[in-house]
């Protein structure tokens, strides 16, 4: 352990005792834990820890925080911590800049923004994770030379701070603080002033956009990155169109979706035409993803039937039944489509993906299947009426109406639609969709 006590310039007679420690347990019993991280990205271990350490009451707080904007910074209580308050604040992502001058400033700002939270609560005691200058790829000796520098520059003008305890949960981690405090103390440059007036709502637009173009970045932080656009008023809306038009799979539905809980009426009637889920033979998927997205179960899957007699031209049939012929060249891309709205809008709970998933795990036994999800109870088929059409339906439940005829009866989902299943999983397989356990 490091321990360096901080003369305050004469500001006051008492020190400030800055510690640099190897531990992987950031919670001790002090004023409070700096959690430094992005609030949007999934890499976030430290902030992790925190989080389940606090409980279900940080828990719930957190999904009721309006996230601070980058370099900006807030607090919570610590509830089941040791220390009393949590100070989050949004780190910059550090893109491989060429001089990296608005992420040292963003950084800072974290800091900055984090000690005038403490000056207004009075807080005396902090922990600061020391692998959080490392995150988002920030380079490590970089961000621990900004930490150290903004820490001694609150010292030097506040004269309340008593103890910084810098919690390093690696050997390498522990020398590049333990370097940056015994050798640089004191003489690290700080951004001037007026730097900090850097936008930081244009900063995270900038980074967003950087990170969308790089074909290197992951499809997760990119997900993360398009939640954060509407945050952008009419720039974020221009730049979630883009998407809208240049990209496929998540990131389009994600953009679609997101611009649609944002529009009005007539703007709904214009976001119909940019539609993102493909049809081979032109049919209109957005009456069922907008069922679906109401939790309109029974009208959705009634839908699902109505299109997918429509595709395969049964609706013209007496009988309105799919025949074997039919299901075996039913259109790979509006398989998928269709099958790919319902996971999306059911959040993964319904799907024919879904179904074929649970069927293998029951080692491809039908009676099973139908007992998992719910056709057959207490050894009773049950009549399409008889189904559930609300959130309590177990799992795979639906979509089910494109099989069988609206009055089937017990006798013919037991016996008739196992058929029509094993047709339709295997034209799942032949079309390479898959449904991954998320259990």
């Amino acid at each position: 352990m490091v321990k360096i006590k901080s003369n305050r310039s004469g500001l006051n007679s008492s020190d400030t005792s800055i510690e640099i420690v190897r531990e992987k347990n950031v919670d001790r019993k002090v004023d409070a834990i700096f959690n430094i991280t992005n609030f949007y990205l999934s890499d976030r271990d430290i902030f992790t820890e925190i989080y389940r350490a606090g409980g279900p009451a940080l828990e719930l707080r957190f999904r009721q925080l309006i996230p601070p904007k980058i370099g900006e910074a807030t607090i919570t209580p610590g509830y089941n911590l040791l220390a009393k308050w949590i100070v989050h604040s949004c780190a910059p992502i550090w893109e491989d800049g060429v001089s990296g001058k608005e992420e040292d400033i963003m950084l800072a700002r974290c800091y900055r923004h984090s000690l005038a939270i403490c000056r207004t609560y009075q807080i005396e005691t902090i922990v600061i994770p020391g692998i959080e200058t490392g995150l988002n790829s920030f380079p490590l000796e970089r961000g621990s030379q900004i930490a150290i520098a903004e820490i001694q520059r609150f010292i030097r003008a506040n004269n309340f701070l008593k103890k910084v305890i810098f919690v390093c949960s690696s050997e390498s981690e522990y020398q590049v603080y333990q370097n940056a405090l015994l050798l640089r103390i004191w003489q690290i440059p700080i951004p001037k002033t007026e730097q900090f007036a850097l936008d930081s709502k244009a900063f995270e637009l900038k980074k967003i956009k950087r990170i969308l173009s790089n074909k290197d970045r992951n499809n997760e932080l990119k997900v993360s990155c398009v939640k954060t656009a509407l945050r952008h008023g009419n720039d974020g809306i221009k730049l979630l169109f883009k998407i809208l038009k240049t990209e496929q799979g998540e990131l389009q539905y994600l953009a679609y979706d997101l611009l649609w809980e944002k529009a009005t009426e007539r703007g709904k009637k214009r976001l119909v035409s940019y539609f993102p889920w493909p049809s081979q033979v032109g049919m209109n998927y957005s009456k069922l993803r907008n069922l679906l997205l109401a939790e309109k179960w029974q009208e959705a899957d009634l839908e699902t039937r109505k299109l997918m007699l429509a595709i395969t031209g049964a609706d013209l049939r007496t009988d309105r039944l799919l025949t074997q012929k039919d299901i075996e060249n039913f259109p790979a891309i509006d398989l998928l489509s269709i099958n790919e709205i319902w996971v999306r809008y059911s959040s993964g709970k319904f799907g024919f993906s879904v179904i074929k998933n649970l069927y293998d795990r029951a080692e491809q036994d039908y009676t099973k299947l139908a007992s998992q999800v719910g056709w057959l109870l207490k050894n009773n088929w049950l009549k399409y009426e008889d189904l559930t059409f609300t959130n309590q339906a177990p799992k795979g439940h639906l979509p089910i109406a494109w099989l069988v005829p609206i009055s089937f009866s017990d006798y013919w989902i037991a016996r008739f639609a196992r058929v029509g299943w094993n047709l339709i999983f295997d034209r799942l397989e032949s079309c390479g969709i898959n449904e991954e356990d998320n259990d």
